[in-house]
């Protein structure tokens, strides 16, 4: 969602969920992505809640001293969103090109994206539909520019998924195999996925120490999001 396009080395993904909030640095360099850094705060403070920003003071420094420990200041960084204040959906269509009021996007109050997820068996199409309320989209922009992040990209944890499906699959993807995958699991994109899907496409640093089971659902949205920004 709202995604630019570049060719940094230095990639730093920053997940926000309903009270935590995890840092990610992978680097690129030698071409190969390493998840060099992490760093995982519950915001035991109210500093975050459902998507509002109530110490925005806080949660940038959070961010702002992740970024000054590994001199990351020219890194692009890419946030998900991840909560019940996100509007979230699959949406079946008759229309190959719905417009937004057969996707119901035409709501004003919130910013919307979508994408083409697969065919149904009657010729039917379905669409992932996402939407975040423009005021909590605006905390997060004004988080970026108060402290001097070079913000790329806003998106949401299950639209990085997708992407994520997409590289993994590489040029054997067929939406019609997504179609069978997804409904196999009730539609749960996140169950997809193992452990070794993540390191089929990143390599962890030898000096982290992560237990990637328990950390599963976070490495997961930055393995994603990764994806999104560095390959497409």
């Amino acid at each position: 969602m709202w995604p630019k396009k570049n060719n940094n080395y230095e990639i730093v993904t920053i997940g926000f969920s309903q009270e935590y909030l995890c840092l990610a640095w992978i680097s690129r360099k030698n071409k190969i992505p390493t998840l060099t850094s992490y760093r995982k705060i519950h915001c035991t403070h109210l500093e975050l809640h459902e998507g509002t920003l109530y110490n925005p003071t806080a949660l940038g420094h959070y961010i702002s001293q992740f970024l000054q420990k590994y001199t990351l200041h020219k890194a692009f960084v890419n946030m998900w969103l991840t909560g019940n204040y996100i509007h979230e959906q699959l949406i079946k269509t008759a229309n190959a090109h719905p417009t937004t009021i057969e996707l119901g996007t035409n709501m004003q109050k919130s910013i919307w994206d979508f994408q083409y997820v697969y065919p149904t068996d009657n010729g039917h199409f379905v669409f992932y539909v996402t939407g975040i309320p423009k005021e909590i989209l605006f905390q997060y922009q004004l988080l970026a520019v108060t402290n001097h992040i070079n913000l790329i990209t806003i998106t949401t944890y299950h639209h990085a998924l997708l992407h994520l499906y997409h590289f993994i699959q590489g040029a054997a993807f067929r939406h019609s195999q997504l179609a069978h995958d997804i409904q196999q699991h009730g539609n749960r994109i996140e169950f997809l996925f193992t452990p070794e899907t993540i390191l089929r496409v990143i390599r962890i640093h030898p000096g982290l120490s992560i237990d990637i089971t328990k950390e599963f659902s976070w490495l997961l949205g930055i393995t994603g999001l990764y994806i999104m920004e560095a390959y497409t």
